[in-house]
């Protein structure tokens, strides 16, 4: 089971190789609890801090590694939450939706939530656009590093068996590697 500030992830373990070149023990340690508590997207931050050590120095790449970290709080969403926070969280957005949507008629696609939800957390987060439904495999991969059973999160996920699951996220299952 995956906890928050776990630096044994693959998420977290593979970041930590990306960048250990970069810094002292003490900034290696500061990305380590920052990969860790951010896991699902460590790898990402990993490369972006390694681009801007080179482009700058490592001093650089840790101030804007914790000014991403702290921007990853976008309004009632905590990426760094616990799961009672993250569903109330998500309780809040769904709410917003509601508000947002004046006709009370179905909304005929996705562009209502990208417009008003989805895009303007994204900007708020300093992150470069990615389509919502690549959120469908961070969801996949974080569940399963975590050590969640494959047949569940398959079963969440809309599969008839693990079959899928096992093909595209076979790597992020312990139980596996």
């Amino acid at each position: 089971m995956w906890h928050k500030f776990d630096t044994n992830s693959p998420h977290v373990i593979h970041a930590d190789d990306l960048t250990a070149n970069y810094g002292t023990h003490d900034c290696r340690q500061l990305r380590q609890h920052i990969f860790s508590d951010l896991s699902p997207i460590a790898v990402d931050l990993a490369l972006h801090y390694a681009k801007t050590a080179e482009r700058y120095d490592y001093d650089h790449a840790n101030q804007e590694l914790l000014k991403i970290h702290e921007r990853l709080r976008i309004g009632d969403l905590n990426l760094c939450a616990g799961t009672e926070e993250l569903k109330n969280a998500a309780k809040v957005c769904a709410e917003k939706c509601r508000s947002a949507q004046r006709t009370g008629e179905p909304w005929k696609n996705d562009q209502a939530i990208r417009k008003i939800i989805w895009m303007p957390a994204l900007n708020r987060a300093g992150l470069k656009y990615r389509n919502p439904y690549q959120t469908r495999h961070t969801f996949a991969s974080t569940l399963l590093s975590r050590g969640e059973n494959p047949l569940w999160v398959a079963q969440q996920m809309g599969h008839k068996d693990w079959g899928q699951i096992r093909k595209v996220y076979g790597r992020w299952i312990p139980q596996l590697n």
